[in-house]
Order: structure tokens, then sequence, then C-alpha cells
């Protein structure tokens, strides 16, 4: 079990001395046991991604216009072995779908590693990633990997890895970008800085520090600067809608945050992005937002499976729930505000056979986007869940 931890009880006490052992005890095993096969340690220096970046990788397929993305995250609690399961399906279907449009990248919504201050992890995923190593990986950066911003070691440890790949304006004070391919916008967003603040201690705080309004102004301007005819997909790690229970409370910051008069949601609406990835709370599901003006845009939220739990504890808050139909009164129930002038549909949700999963995009052009989302089976297999239009319908 844990350490013993030493105070000073009261004569008489011993059941209070056996009780902080247990629950020492036991807190140490449910961290071992969340960390997984994660080493602590930090005897190596962090080395570069070796995987083509960008840029370098769309310059190869050229000339091109429909393409594929595949989209998963929160992997780092099943880099025991589903992880690397996923990745073989992954490459196995590419190796036997040659008709398909070339794939342009690997999108991950964050939560690479149980905790980015050490070192070593790295090297751990970069092994775990090397069958993907012909396509380019780019990352929505999760809370795991930046410790929830708490210290700059887990900040540099990431920009250390990815930064070689993303480029030049990755860096430790900012880890938002954008990456383009024809017909389709990517912006990357660093939630950490909206739901943590720069140091970590704004969790609770519903405004903006200046490095998360400097996010935002960055954000505004590129969606200004995009072609609305074609399309846009945001990518971002804390959801600000789930159906589950684990992490509503940062869901509901983001859906709130605001920025110039304009919350977080309707700055993408009215900006007029048509997708957002997002990652964070180990559940599959699908929303289609609208505003009353008729903007609006697809979530889709695809985070492995939940699997944070011990001795049963722990893991149905992690669960997606049917709330299609009454999407806004459970919403506002569960503490949402700003929903006003939303109308909110859930599309799909994964609330029975849990089990790991990935997103394939195939863009044609922005009237034509297609989704269809892959489940591994015990562990193992890949079957497809079936396909979906991006758009609201099916």
């Amino acid at each position: 079990m844990g350490r013993m931890t030493s105070v000073m009880v009261r004569k008489g006490s011993k059941r209070t001395v056996v009780l902080i052992a247990l629950a020492v005890g036991l807190s140490s095993c449910v961290s071992r046991l969340a960390s997984g096969p994660w080493p602590s340690s930090s005897d190596r220096e962090v080395v570069g991604l070796d995987h083509p970046s960008w840029e370098t990788h769309l310059a190869s397929l050229l000339p091109f216009a429909d393409h594929r993305v595949v989209f998963f995250g929160d992997q780092r609690a099943l880099a025991d072995g589903e992880w690397q399961a996923m990745i073989e399906a992954i490459v196995e279907r590419e190796g036997r779908m040659e008709a398909l449009s070339p794939l342009i990248g690997i999108i991950d919504s964050g939560d690479i590693v149980f905790d980015g201050n050490h070192r070593d992890q790295f090297h751990m995923l970069a092994e775990i990633l090397a069958p993907l190593r012909p396509w380019p990986y780019l990352v929505g950066v999760g809370n795991h990997e930046v410790h929830a911003n708490r210290g700059a070691k887990a900040r540099r440890n990431v920009v250390d890895f990815l930064g070689p790949s993303i480029g030049p304006e990755f860096r430790v004070d900012r880890l938002y970008y954008r990456k383009d391919a024809p017909g389709h916008h990517l912006i990357f967003l660093d939630t950490n800085d909206l739901v943590y603040g720069a140091d970590g201690s704004r969790s609770r705080r519903m405004d903006l520090d200046d490095r998360g309004r400097a996010q935002m102004q960055w954000l505004v301007r590129e969606l200004g600067s995009i072609d609305e005819e074609e399309w846009t997909t945001v990518i971002l790690h804390h959801p600000f809608l789930t159906s589950s229970t684990k992490h509503e409370g940062h869901a509901q910051k983001v859906w709130s945050l605001r920025f110039e008069g304009l919350t977080l949601p309707q700055i993408l609406a009215e900006g007029g992005v048509d997708l957002v990835l997002a990652g964070h709370t180990h559940t599959y599901e699908r929303f289609h937002l609208q505003t009353r003006t008729g903007a609006g845009f697809d979530l889709i939220n695809v985070s492995g499976r939940p699997r944070g739990e011990f001795l049963g504890i722990g893991k149905g808050g992690r669960r997606a729930r049917r709330i299609a139909g009454e999407e806004i009164a459970d919403l506002k129930r569960r503490g949402w505000k700003d929903l006003e002038g939303w109308r909110i549909e859930q599309l799909d949700a994964m609330v029975d056979a849990e089990a790991d999963q990935w997103v394939e995009l195939r863009i044609a052009s922005a009237d034509s986007v297609v989704g269809e989302v892959f489940f591994l089976r015990d562990g193992r297999s890949a079957v497809s869940g079936g396909s979906f239009i991006l758009g609201g319908a099916d």
C-alpha cells in the first residue's frame, strides 16, 4: 500500500491512525493505477518527435483537395496496451484502403502523457507513436502534459517534444496554433490557459488573465481571416458541453468565458467554425449547436473510455448519458448558464458498450464532410460504429 504518514493524535485514538494510514495507502494505490505504465523519472533529455511537419507532409501530397484526418484523445490512461492496439488498427486500415483520399494528419485532443514534468514519459510516448511516423501528429494540449499549468517545467517539455514538428509558433507562452490544408483550416487552442490560467491558480475564476486574453485576441483575428466558404475545425482539450458529470465544472467555465462581450461558443459560431473536436471527459458523444441566427457547428468529443475507477468507484461520473430531447433543461439543471438563444442537439453518445475509439473525418468540400467512428472491441479489434454527415444531420 502507501507509505505511513506521521500524525499527532490523542491517546486512545488508534482507530484514527489506522484510518489515516488506510486513506494514504488507498490514495497511493489509486495514483499508481491512474499513472499506469508511465515512468516517474527524468533521466534523459526530451527529444523532438520524429514525425514530418504538417507543411512537409502536405507538400509531398500535392496536388490534392479531398483528404482525411484521424482524431483521438485522452489515451494516456490506455497506454498499457489499448492505445497501442488502436494505433495498430489505424495503420492496418491505411494499408488496405488505398482508394481513400490521403490521410494528412493525426489529431490528438491532448492528455498525451500522465505528467509532463517527467521527461522520460515523452520517450515512452515517442515509442507508442512510432507506427504513426509517416504522418504529422498535432495536439490540442491537455492538462496532464502541462500539469494544469502548475509550473513551467512541464510546458517546456511539451514544447521540446512537439515543437520541432509543429513549428516555431508553438512556444512555452503560447501552445495554440493554426494549420491549413486545401479548403480546410485547423485551429488548435490551449484551453489550459482558459481553465486554469497561466500559473494554474485560476480554476475557480471566470475571467481571463493576460495570456488568456492574448489567445482570444489571436482566435478572433484568425477566424476573421478565414473564408467562411471553406471548412474550419477547432481542436481543444476541455469541452464546453458534456452529458457526463465528470469535469462538468470545467465545461461550464469554458462555455461561459467571455471576451469582448461574447462567450467562446458565440465567437466560434459567429466566426464561421464548422466543427469542434474535444476531449478530457473520457467519453464519446456528438452534439450540434445553433444560435437563433442560424450560425452553428458540430461538437465531437472523442476521448477514450472511462477507466479511472478503483474498487468500482469513480467511473460512473465519466459515463456519457442520453439527454436527447432535454438537452437545455439538463444543462441548466446541472449549472450551465448563458444558454439563451441556443439550440443544442445530442446526436450520439457512448452509453452502453464502453470502448476506446477514434474518428476519421473525410473532407471533400465545405459542403461534403463525413465522419466515421471506430471502436476498439475487447481491447484489440476495431469495428465501425457508423458514418455520419457533419452539420447536424445523419
